[in-house]
Formats: structure tokens, sequence, C-alpha cells
């Protein structure tokens, strides 16, 4: 069985191969051009690639391929409740569920908030109100609050982690 990484840049996303030796690598991409991919992951559950994605034009979204690749579909309606007052900014990381959960994914991103997808990826909800007590009177640093990871538990918990 050979190697697969997936690779995102602020260009798209790039498919890395290589036979069992990896000492030849393969490259297949860009993908999603004109999209930063923050994050990409190929779901253990039924083979679907999700990618982070952000465009300065279109904001954060998150796109998926069920054909490795060749076509991507684009998830619509991912944003923040009007009344938080907030914007989602960027997506920075997914998470498949848990394998009971062969239709649910979670995604993270800034500003500190977490979705979870029902149906694969076709309709997205926040999972809870991102607060931000210090909004209004100063910023944290580029990527310091954005870098969180979303964490799994055999119980189906997820936790936004530094």
């Amino acid at each position: 069985m050979g190697a697969a990484v997936l690779v995102g840049t602020r260009k798209g996303l790039f498919v890395l191969t290589s036979d069992e030796t990896r000492r030849d690598w393969k490259v297949q991409g860009p993908h999603l051009t004109g999209w930063e991919v923050f994050h990409a992951m190929r779901d253990p559950r039924d083979g679907t690639l999700h990618a982070a994605t952000n465009n300065w034009v279109y904001g954060a979204t998150a796109h998926r391929s069920k054909d490795l690749g060749q076509t991507w579909e684009r998830a619509e309606g991912i944003g923040l409740p009007e009344e938080s007052g907030l914007t989602w900014e960027k997506s920075w990381h997914f998470e498949p569920g848990h394998a009971d959960e062969p239709e649910t994914l979670w995604l993270g991103g800034t500003p500190a908030a977490l979705f979870k997808a029902i149906g694969a990826g076709e309709t997205w909800k926040p999972v809870r109100r991102p607060r931000d007590p210090a909004r209004g009177r100063h910023r944290d640093p580029p990527g310091r609050r954005s870098r969180r990871r979303l964490a799994r538990h055999e119980a189906v918990q997820v936790r936004i982690a530094g």
C-alpha cells in the first residue's frame, strides 16, 4: 500500500503520492485553485476528501470531494448567528465524527467557533455561540486564538484545545 499526503497551501490543495518505499513522489494539483487550504483530510469512514478553505472574496467555507479531488462541492450557509455580531473569518480544521455517526463532521475556525455538519457536509450549524470577552478592547495576535484543534473522545465529546 502506498502513501498519500494532502498539502494545503495559499495556492490550493496538492496531493502527493508514493509507493511503499516513499523515495519517489508524484504531485497532483493544485486542486481548489484560488482558495487557501488551511487543513485537508480524507474521511476514513467513506473516503471523502474535506478541505477547510478560505478566500479573500468569498470568505471562509469548506469544500468536499467524493471522487478523490476530481470535482469539488463548496458548502453553503456556514456562518455565525447575526445576533452574535461576529463574522466567520477563517475555516481551520476538520474532524470526522465518531464511527457511530457516519455523516457527522466537525469544523473549527476563527473566531473560536465550532460547527457540526449533518449529512456529510451538506448542512452546517454552529455548536455554540462564540464568546469574545475582549471584543472591542484588543485583538489577539494573528493565529494565536485561531490555532485550535478539534479533539475526539470516544464518547463523541468534541473540545476545542489550544
